[in-house]
This record gives C-alpha cells, sequence and structure tokens, in this order.
C-alpha cells in the first residue's frame, strides 16, 4: 500500500449498526449520478439524484427512492464502509455482503451481493402528488397553485422496476411575464416544460412478480439501476429513453466497467492530497487527522456531484435527506422530506462559488465547467433583459437566479402594480450584482491553471464583454469621467444609501489588468480599448484612516448606523479578489483592516473569515479557524447531533444539509495556508504554522503541481513539474 492509500484508507467511513433512516446514509456519485446508501433492520435504501431532475417549480427533487427488502433483519448488526479510494460503500450484514458504486463514466449504479437476495422495488413515498407545507416550500416561487409534490409514475418493463416524472405545466411563463419579459418567453423553449427524469432497476436471473416486485434467488447477483432524462412529453417517451439506457448498460463489460470506474478515481485522488502532522504532538496529530479527513471528504462530496449539467446546489448538493421534523433552529416543525431544502431550487451565487474556488489548488478543472456553462448559457437572456429595461448594452446577473437566469420571483416582488420593470423589490439583492466579477475573476484563474483557450473564447470571454460592458454603460459619471457605482448595495450587509461599494470596485480592479495583460488571438483591438477606458474610470478603492494607518472600507458612501447582514465587505479585497495578499503591496493596510471588521470569526457556513486570514497570512489564527470548521459538524444545531452521521455532512448553518458551503470555505482556506499564486508567482506555506509537519501535492497555474514537504521545522522535499517551473516558487516569509 502506497502512502496514498494508506491516507485514504485511513479516512474511509466506517458505520456500524443500522441506521433510522437516510440522515444516516453515506454518498456516492460520479458527478452527474448520486445517491444517498443506508441501511435499516431489513432492508438497503438508495435515494438516487441528478443535478438536472427540475420539477415544474423550479425544485430540485431526488429521482427516486429504490428498497431493497430481506425477508430478514439481515442489518440489525451490519458494517457501512465508505473506500474512499474506490468510491464504494461496502455492506455487510447477518449471512449478506454488499458492494454499492456508480459507476464514473455513466448514470448507472451497481449493487453486488452475497448471500440471500432481496426484493427491489420503488418505495411508494412518492405515490400520489402532495401538497408541500409552507416550510417544504421554503423559497419556490407560488405561480403554480397548489404547489404539489410530482408523483412518481411506475412503467411496465420487461423484468425491470422504472419510473419517471415529468413535468406537465412550468413556473417559466408566469415568472418572465411578471418580469415585464413575456416576449422572451413567447419566443423561447420553455427549459421546464416535459422536463423528465426516470430510472430503470434490472438485473441478470431477477424475475418481476405480479406484485411489481424484482426477485432473485440469491447467491451471487448484481442489480443495475440506469437514470435517465430529457425532454419526454408522453409516456412512450419515458420508455423509450430507459429501454435505450437499459440496453447500453447491459451492453458494457461487468469488468471493464469496474476497472474504468477505479482508475477514474484512482487518478481524481492522485491529483492532489495533503497529510498533517503524524509525528507531533498527540494533541496536534489529532487535529491534523481531523483536518485531513474533512478536507478529503469535502473533496469527495464536491467529486460525487461536480461533473453534471448544472452547477452544486449549495443548499445540500445531491445528498438532501429525510430529515422528517427536524429544522433548523427558529422554525416551527414540520415534516421535511428528502425533496425539501430551505431556500429552495435557485441560485445564490454568494453561496454557489464557495464549493468552486478550492477545485482550482486541488485540479478538479474539469469541475468548474457546469458553472460557467450555466451562466453561458443563459448570457443571450441576460443581455436580453439588460437592453429591455435599462435601455443599454452588456448583461447583469441577479444574485438569486434560477438556472435559466430570472430573478426569484419573491426578490423580484410579484406585486407590481405601479412599480417601473427593472426595480426588484427585494433591498437584500435587488442590486447585488458584483457576484459576475467574481464569476470573471474564478474564470481567468481558470484559464491560467489549464490554458483551456478554446474555453477562454467560447465561454470567458463572451461573459467578460458582456459583464464589463454593463459596468461601462449602467452607472453615471461623475465631472471627471470616474464611474459613480450608485444606486447599489455592498453585499447583503449595507442595502441602502452606498456609492462605490467595495466588493465591485475590487471586483473591476482585479478582473480589468488580467483581461488587458492577456494575449489571446480572440481578444479584439476595441476589447482592450473598452477594458482600458472602464479601468479608466474605475473609482479608487474606498478607504479611511485613523491614528493606526490606512484601512478598508465598505463603499465609499454608505450607512454607517444600519447593517443587515454578517458579511465584512471590504475585505471582498483581499479574498476573492486578492488585491491584497502575502507578498502584495498594502498587507499591513489589509490586515488592519482585518482586525477592524464589524464581525469577527466567522467561519461556519458561507463566512469566509478563514480564507481570510489564510490570504492575510495570519497563520495561527487561520488554523484555529479551519480546524473549528472541521470539527463542528452541524453548527449550533443539537437537533441534528447524532442523527446525521456521516461526517461531512455539514449544516445547517445558514442554509441545508448537506451544506456546501462550509465545506468549501474550509477546504479553500486549508489550501491557501499551504500555497499560493500572484501571477508566475507560487508562494509556499504562506499561512502555515511552522510548527506543524505538513506534506502535500496542489496544483499552480500554468499546468503545474507542487509536491513539498514541511517537516521539523525545513522544507525536507520539494518537487516542481514543470522542472522550469521551479524558479517560481519561493518559501513564504
Amino acid at each position: 500500500m502506497d502512502q496514498l492509500s494508506d491516507l485514504l484508507s485511513r479516512h474511509d467511513v466506517v458505520l456500524e449498526g443500522p441506521s433510522a433512516d437516510s440522515c444516516g446514509s453515506v454518498p456516492l456519485g460520479n458527478g452527474d449520478l448520486a445517491a444517498n446508501v443506508w441501511c435499516e433492520g431489513d432492508r438497503l435504501g438508495i435515494h438516487l439524484a441528478t443535478g438536472d431532475a427540475w420539477d415544474a417549480h423550479g425544485r430540485l427533487p431526488k429521482v427516486g427512492r429504490l428498497e431493497l427488502a430481506w425477508e430478514r433483519p439481515v442489518f440489525a448488526h451490519c458494517r457501512q464502509t465508505l473506500r474512499l479510494e474506490a468510491a464504494t460503500v461496502a455492506v455487510t450484514g447477518d449471512g449478506v455482503q454488499l458492494a454499492v458504486w456508480i459507476d464514473a463514466d455513466a448514470r448507472v449504479l451497481v449493487v453486488e451481493g452475497e448471500g440471500p437476495a432481496p426484493s427491489v422495488r420503488l418505495h411508494p413515498w412518492r405515490a400520489e402528488p402532495r401538497p408541500l407545507s409552507p416550510k417544504e416550500s421554503h423559497g419556490i416561487d407560488r405561480w403554480l397553485e397548489p404547489v404539489l409534490a410530482a408523483a412518481d409514475e411506475l412503467l411496465a418493463c420487461d423484468q425491470a422496476v422504472a419510473w419517471w416524472r415529468g413535468n406537465r405545466q412550468s413556473l417559466w411563463g408566469p415568472v418572465l411575464r411578471n418580469e415585464s419579459l413575456g416576449g422572451w418567453a413567447d419566443s423561447h423553449q420553455d427549459p421546464l416544460l416535459h422536463r423528465a427524469v426516470g430510472g430503470i432497476a434490472w438485473g441478470e436471473g431477477f424475475v418481476r412478480g405480479a406484485d411489481g416486485l424484482l426477485r432473485h434467488p440469491g447467491g451471487h447477483w448484481r442489480l443495475l439501476v440506469a437514470v435517465a432524462s430529457g425532454r419526454w412529453p408522453v409516456e412512450a417517451d419515458a420508455c423509450t429513453a430507459l429501454t435505450a439506457a437499459r440496453t447500453a448498460a447491459s451492453a458494457a463489460d461487468h469488468a471493464a466497467r469496474r476497472s474504468a470506474h477505479q482508475a477514474w478515481w484512482s487518478s481524481f485522488w492522485r491529483r492532489s492530497w495533503i497529510r498533517i502532522g503524524w509525528k507531533v504532538a498527540p494533541m496536534i496529530a489529532e487535529w491534523g487527522g481531523q483536518v485531513e479527513r474533512g478536507w478529503l471528504l469535502q473533496r469527495y462530496v464536491t467529486a460525487c456531484a461536480g461533473r453534471g449539467p448544472f452547477p452544486i446546489k449549495f443548499n445540500g448538493s445531491l445528498f438532501t435527506m429525510d430529515l422528517g421534523r427536524l429544522l433548523p433552529p427558529g422554525r416551527s416543525p414540520e415534516l421535511c422530506d428528502a425533496d425539501s431544502r430551505a431556500w429552495g431550487g435557485c441560485y445564490w451565487f454568494q453561496n454557489t462559488r464557495l464549493p468552486y474556488w478550492p477545485m482550482l489548488t486541488a485540479g478538479d478543472h474539469e469541475m468548474l465547467l457546469p458553472l460557467f456553462r450555466m451562466y453561458r448559457d443563459m448570457l443571450p437572456f441576460c443581455e436580453h433583459r439588460t437592453k429591455a429595461w435599462y435601455g443599454h448594452g452588456g448583461a447583469f446577473f441577479p444574485e438569486t437566479l434560477y438556472f435559466f437566469g430570472a430573478y426569484r420571483s419573491y426578490d423580484y416582488g410579484t406585486e407590481r402594480t405601479g412599480k417601473p420593470a427593472g426595480e426588484p423589490d427585494s433591498r437584500w439583492v435587488g442590486r447585488y450584482w458584483c457576484g459576475a466579477l467574481e464569476l470573471l475573476t474564478l474564470g481567468l484563474d481558470r484559464w491560467a491553471f489549464t490554458g483551456d483557450d478554446g474555453w477562454f473564447a467560447d465561454d470567458l470571454l463572451p461573459l467578460a464583454r458582456a459583464i464589463l460592458r454593463f459596468y461601462a454603460e449602467h452607472y453615471p459619471r461623475r465631472p471627471d469621467g470616474t464611474l459613480h457605482i450608485t444606486p447599489a448595495q455592498s453585499l447583503e450587509t449595507y442595502q441602502t444609501g452606498v456609492e462605490d461599494p467595495l466588493p465591485e470596485v475590487a471586483g473591476l480592479r482585479r478582473v480589468l489588468p488580467q483581461l488587458l495583460a492577456a494575449v489571446h488571438p480572440a481578444i479584439a483591438a476595441e476589447d482592450r480599448s473598452a477594458w482600458q477606458a472602464l479601468l479608466d474610470a474605475t473609482p479608487a478603492l474606498p478607504t479611511g484612516s485613523d491614528h493606526e494607518g490606512t484601512h478598508l472600507l465598505p463603499a465609499a458612501v454608505y450607512p454607517r448606523d444600519k447593517v443587515d447582514n454578517l458579511e465584512n465587505p471590504e475585505l471582498y479585497a483581499v479574498f476573492p479578489f486578492r488585491l491584497y495578499a502575502v507578498g502584495r503591496p498594502g498587507l499591513d493596510a489589509a490586515r488592519r483592516t482585518w482586525d477592524r471588521r464589524l464581525f469577527q470569526d466567522g467561519g461556519f457556513g458561507w463566512r469566509q473569515d478563514p480564507i481570510q486570514a489564510a490570504y492575510l497570512g495570519l497563520a495561527e489564527h487561520a488554523w484555529w479557524l479551519v480546524r473549528r470548521n472541521y470539527a463542528n459538524q452541524h453548527g449550533e444545531d443539537i437537533q441534528l447531533q447524532g442523527k446525521i452521521r456521516f461526517p461531512a455532512f455539514w449544516g445547517p448553518n445558514f442554509d441545508w444539509v448537506p451544506d456546501q458551503d462550509h465545506g468549501g470555505v474550509s477546504n479553500m482556506a486549508l489550501q491557501a495556508m499551504l500555497l499560493q499564486y500572484d501571477g508566475r508567482r507560487i508562494l509556499l506555506l504562506p499561512a502555515w504554522p511552522r510548527r506543524i509537519d505538513v506534506a502535500f501535492r496542489l496544483h499552480a497555474p500554468g499546468g503545474t503541481t507542487v509536491e513539498a514537504e514541511w517537516k521539523d521545522g525545513r522544507l525536507t522535499r520539494l518537487v516542481v513539474d514543470p522542472p522550469e517551473r521551479a524558479a517560481d516558487v519561493e518559501l513564504a516569509t
């Protein structure tokens, strides 16, 4: 066993004994198809999910729930082991052994068994349409009344259990008409209507009885489950698609499928790794193991959901569970099944981005593509909306939006009498548009890491042109020609009376110089001229000063006596925009800003203190915050302590379970403690406590990988690939 295999096996997740429900599940996934898997007394539960199973209300429900049941309680005493290296759940029970995995390259789940075989059925959890409770419909626009959870519909397929769910109505038209964009709805295809998803389960030797259950005589057996999605207006379309999925999966050689699956995961794990403090003080070793485990498991959960057609949902990803009557504090107990998630099906960029930033230095660059694909696909609609509402070019992206680009109606407002188009009701996100600048920052970094010139030209450059044109044309100018960014808000913390908010100014000052320095044949002379003019017109970063020196401010003008959220907008100059960081000018001013920040030591959920501490080189503080994050699975929610068994199903914190913001912040901070980059420079250990041993492999721009080991207070190993990049690597002081 090599060191990496040893590291992974150390952190395999072992659950002793059965679970009461899916809250005791462990996750599987191939980036597109995912599953919660758990054992009860006489049955194995499997919740299946994909990222494109949108329902008519814009929710993202499960594909379905399969149940494998035995005639006796084979799992009264059992062990469930998630083997990370092979992305497989191994289950041992009374006379039963199972291996459950999802093919890394296809929407196919495999259950292999030894011993008595189960009966297999689709759980009748969604046998009938059911009205959603108010808590279940949290974050859902109520254009379709009553708001119903759709039923699964069984299909008649030979020796198989098959089902589907399709949208026979859609909120897309009402949402767009509410936003005075009905012309777009009339001339374009509804992305929700007739969207459908389904599954089919079968296996050699399994026979479907008159009761609809699949059964097998036992011994060695294998069950396959294929999932498909598409536009299926009628049941016959579902049958055709699922039959094709079954045929394709059945034709694959099982040994070759398993070998390719293991090869993908082996390659994934070898992209990056972190080992901490094996031979130091016992307390540090314990903390190091906890941090190692948290980082590995969060990266695994991200990989399980990160290669699908849409971005990862921050509020539960593909692993929402049957929380029953448990809800975050402050909300009354009410039924919440595995389809439910607080904040609904829309994307909040503030939350969505956080699982994506760690992908850069972790080397998981292909997993960034669904995020950019969604924004690129909605760009024509957003340009149309900008022209219709504001009469100028470019595009803006609301902080909260459906995957097709529209505002959530709750934020835009549904009582529009006498209100002009383009004036949303929400003071929380009505003018919260700076996420687009962060999206460009993330994209420019991805390009620097991968050199993916085709993607830059096809996806990132069109976004950059539209977003920056919006900023150039939307805001008034001062007499000296500089932008006067108002009316505006500074994140959700300062919502009214804001001028020149720091996140917007910092974003422009980060993105524009990077684009002006970029070399790509698709960048035209008129692009450079427009970008230089916008940079020349961008106001200075808002600052203040006192006896200690200069510090950053949330905006040039903001209501100091009215604070509405827990963010520190002034520190956006540190992260995400990295105008101030270890090795860059002005670090002292940024550290003074950190010391003066209004909200301190926030780490749980989406709060980014751990990341900002790392970029400021505050090693001990960053270590304390990161260790605290990985140590606290559920924040202050004592209702969930002990109920949810998988250690990296964080939350709910501000959002839901599993909370992808919490894991994303933690992983990003840890990686930034070990490696940072600035142009061609690569800084090693910029925020790492020198008393703690560590070894790691991480990625840097220019297709570079860095393997390093810090031991007994010195750098004992450094391998840089390609070797010529070694001259750009320096140990931070």
